[in-house]
């Protein structure tokens, strides 16, 4: 007994000084990270409660949040985890944060169906959530990207590139849900690609934790089983190089495909609904015949009237050039103009929508042309795995959404956009440590640049007052208005 004890004693301590060890040689890389961490804080939780209204679909979200925690029955066409986990949030907001501002809105909607005249929430507990979720984000992308390749360096930089989106910030400020399902999805995907990559560890928890967040993916909206397509697929890619020869991925067995893709995800999601049936007497076959039946009714009333349709709708071919963002708040005073959009960064949405169109050129074409100067990138095969997986997320992703008849918005492009993200984050660091001048130049202009740009549309990101003068300045196109 004392040599066992002594034994585990020793095993502890010889533990903390591999992590001391780790943390000496890794000091610049947590600094970094640190200073990352640390502005996404600032940028998702300043002011989060100022505009103590109900915004664009809180009026749902945080009103079903609202209605689990009071008993009260609804029906709403999306499973049932998002407004779960606001529920949560407002719960674990009101009973166990003494410093939450005393900040509450109340239903005014009496013309809306659904008028709750006993409706009162706390702005700050129905938001801090999915503001963590969006401080997250970000480190999610990094350690994704890390999956594929293992390199600290790619890490570092989608990381810092995904600091600088607009979309998913206006997003996670608010109480809605969106940001749950691209924070699930890509966790997800990074827990399969851990266990799958062989210059990186695969203890058999990635495989459940990768199961149990892709389940609750696909609890919060029903598009999150783009990320199942992304995933089914990545292994076929792996099985096919595999059989070729070419790499060494492991593989889940059948079996393992059988319990860890499908059995456990779809237990959660059943799981799911069935807290939701203890406030709404239903049943699943029921609920989902009613979600086909309203999205359907949704898709038949656009068709026949479209003069019908939001301002902000867009179709889903106009995501790729970002011809229609969405107002979600406008306040006007005598000198300023106070707006929250949900807009990509503009110039890192378009640079990522064009590696999108010529990445899979420059896969087969090793010498490239740029302005009569020759360089060469000269992939690595597991970044090309990795460009290839990133290109297939995208288009799992996003062109489902063609076979959608009814209203779309841009925020349906956000699991696509992601994608792009980590591959324009790829090219920027191909670039940045290259040997050749005008490649290094190109990719330290752009690192310099995304950010800068980030900067300059942040104001309508979160809802900073600007002056009248230089507010129609951030509107490139009549059609963002």
């Amino acid at each position: 007994m004392p040599e066992r004890y002594y034994s585990s004693i020793r095993d502890i301590l010889s533990a903390i000084g591999s992590i001391r060890r780790w943390l000496t040689r890794n000091k610049a890389l947590l600094i970094t990270m640190t200073a990352i961490l640390l502005f996404n804080i600032a940028t998702h939780y300043q002011n989060l409660a100022k505009h103590n209204i109900l915004i664009f679909d809180e009026w749902y979200h945080a009103k079903f949040a609202w209605n689990y925690l009071n008993g009260v029955p609804f029906f709403d066409i999306h499973p049932p985890l998002g407004k779960l986990m606001i529920a949560w949030g407002i719960w674990i907001n009101d009973h166990l944060n003494p410093f939450s501002p005393d900040i509450f809105t109340v239903d005014t909607f009496t013309d809306r169906s659904g008028y709750n005249p006993d409706f009162i929430v706390n702005t700050w507990g129905a938001r801090w959530l999915t503001a963590l979720f969006g401080v997250m984000l970000p480190f999610v992308m990094g350690i994704f990207s890390y999956s594929w390749t293992a390199d600290k360096r790619l890490m570092v930089i989608t990381t810092i590139i995904s600091s600088c989106d607009g979309l998913m910030l206006a997003e996670s400020r608010l109480s809605l849900i969106n940001i749950f399902l691209v924070v699930f999805g890509f966790a997800s995907l990074t827990c399969f690609l851990w266990w799958s990559n062989p210059r990186l560890a695969d203890p058999q928890w990635l495989l459940w934790c990768g199961s149990i967040l892709m389940g609750c993916c696909i609890s919060i909206k029903f598009n999150g089983l783009g990320y199942l397509g992304t995933l089914l697929t990545i292994y076929l890619l792996f099985l096919i190089t595999n059989q070729m020869k070419l790499s060494v991925w492991h593989i889940p067995t059948l079996r393992d495909i059988g319990l860890f893709i499908f059995v456990i995800p779809i237990a959660i999601y059943i799981g799911l609904w069935m807290i939701h049936f203890e406030f709404n007497r239903d049943d699943l076959l029921t609920v989902h015949r009613q979600i086909w039946e309203g999205n359907q009714q949704l898709a038949q009333m656009w068709k026949e009237t479209p003069e019908k349709e939001n301002a902000y709708c867009s179709r889903w071919w106009t995501w790729f050039w970002l011809q229609r963002p969405i107002a979600y708040f406008f306040q006007s005073s005598p000198t300023h103009y106070t707006a929250i959009y949900a807009i990509t960064n503009p110039l890192l949405h378009y640079l990522s929508s064009l590696m999108v169109g010529i990445f899979p050129i420059f896969l087969y074409i090793d010498t490239y042309d740029l302005l009569t100067l020759r360089f060469c990138l000269h992939f690595r095969f597991h970044e090309l795995m990795m460009v290839y997986g990133v290109l297939i997320g995208w288009s799992a992703n996003y062109l489902p959404w063609a076979l959608v008849g009814r209203c779309l918005f841009l925020y349906h492009y956000t699991a696509s956009l992601y994608f792009s993200i980590v591959l324009i984050s790829y090219l920027i660091y191909r670039f940045m440590f290259s040997q050749q001048l005008l490649l290094k130049f190109i990719g330290c202009s752009m690192m310099f640049l995304i950010p800068l740009a980030f900067m300059y549309w942040l104001p309508i990101f979160i809802g900073i007052p600007i002056p009248h003068a230089n507010y129609d300045q951030l509107f490139l196109f009549d059609s963002w208005r």
